[in-house]
């Protein structure tokens, strides 16, 4: 059986190095998942040594006095020792930036470890501790690699995360990396669009809001990357964003000039070539075009009932004078 100074060691490298890397890291292999899970299973051998000899408290102790050098000292006890494999797959699933192949692979390292129950109440437990709803669970267990099952696990993951703590400071931290792509922001959409907390989803329609406004580059790509569905669904949740959205839509527009033919062709809408015939510096190095401009449109204009999001959208065009505009309006409304 290892020391306690042994077992201290092992413990601070799993809370301190596996753990940080299974949240940051975005190259994953099976094997490589496969030897962070076996540290896993190797803590919770640790756990059970632990107790059968008694030395709990003095294993405490000496884990206290270790995490004072520690960025992460809320962990070092020994029931997380017990808990490492569900810890470690929490880890995992916060990092968003793993692609779905790779958590594929994670996935697959973890059941190299682990029986086929264990993988399931590991899953389970997880799945319990951050509160999810009960279909997540049935999500995880298909392992099925699915894509919009992985897409529906990780944006409930993060609607779960964003709740545990909605003060300012901590959701701006959260929400700056979620807006930086159109993946990461289709998942905070996502994530907001199932029934949830008014106040989750007025922090974040807020903060979005206020990147729109300040023309965010990051933000207002990932917008335009972004299902249109989805973009009229956080419209729903604020006329602010929706106009904020529609003025971006029309800062963009402006920078597009028809193209006529001598053929009889009809005429097409065009972004310029090159940055210096753009006016506006803050659009250089950026792209848009009319079919994108009458898609967002024509989506905010749809619905089973008219709302508040197609009468303003309407309202919107309507207001407009310029020549792209007259166009929108002759083909949508």
């Amino acid at each position: 059986m290892p020391s306690v100074g042994e077992m201290v060691h092992s413990a601070r490298f799993f809370f301190d190095s596996v753990l940080p890397q299974a949240s940051s890291a975005t190259q994953w292999t099976v094997d490589k998942a496969e030897k962070s899970f076996r540290w896993a299973r190797f803590c919770q051998d640790l756990h059970d040594s632990v107790i059968s000899s008694g030395l709990c408290q003095e294993l405490d102790s000496a884990l206290s006095f270790e995490s004072k050098s520690s960025n992460r000292p809320a962990l070092f006890n020994h029931c997380n020792l017990k808990k490492a494999p569900i810890l470690l797959l929490e880890e995992f699933l916060r990092n968003f930036q793993l692609s779905d192949e790779t958590l594929l692979a994670v996935l697959r390292g973890m059941s190299c470890v682990f029986t086929q129950e264990e993988f399931n109440s590991i899953c389970q437990q997880a799945a319990e501790r951050k509160n999810l709803h009960k279909e997540v669970v049935e999500l995880i267990q298909k392992m099925g690699g699915d894509d919009e099952t992985l897409a529906t696990m990780k944006a409930l993951l993060i609607r779960e995360d964003l709740m545990t703590d909605l003060s300012p400071l901590v959701i701006q931290s959260k929400l700056e990396p979620l807006t930086r792509t159109a993946s990461s922001m289709q998942l905070l959409l996502k994530a907001i669009s199932f029934p949830s907390d008014k106040r989750l989803v007025e922090t974040v329609t807020s903060h979005l809001e206020l990147y729109l406004e300040e023309w965010r580059r990051s933000c207002v790509l990932s917008f335009l990357g972004c299902p249109v569905e989805l973009v009229r669904t956080v419209c729903c949740h604020s006329s602010r964003l929706h106009l904020l959205w529609l003025q971006c839509l029309d800062r963009l527009a402006a920078n597009l000039s028809p193209i006529y033919f001598n053929d009889g062709r009809p005429h097409v809408w065009q972004w310029p070539q090159d940055d210096h015939l753009i006016t506006d510096q803050t659009c250089h190095g950026l792209w848009f075009s009319f079919d994108q401009l009458t898609r967002h449109l024509r989506n905010l204009l749809t619905s089973t009932e008219p709302d508040r999001v197609v009468v303003d959208t309407r309202q919107f065009i309507l207001d407009q004078c310029t020549s792209i505009w007259l166009e929108i309006q002759q083909q949508l409304l």
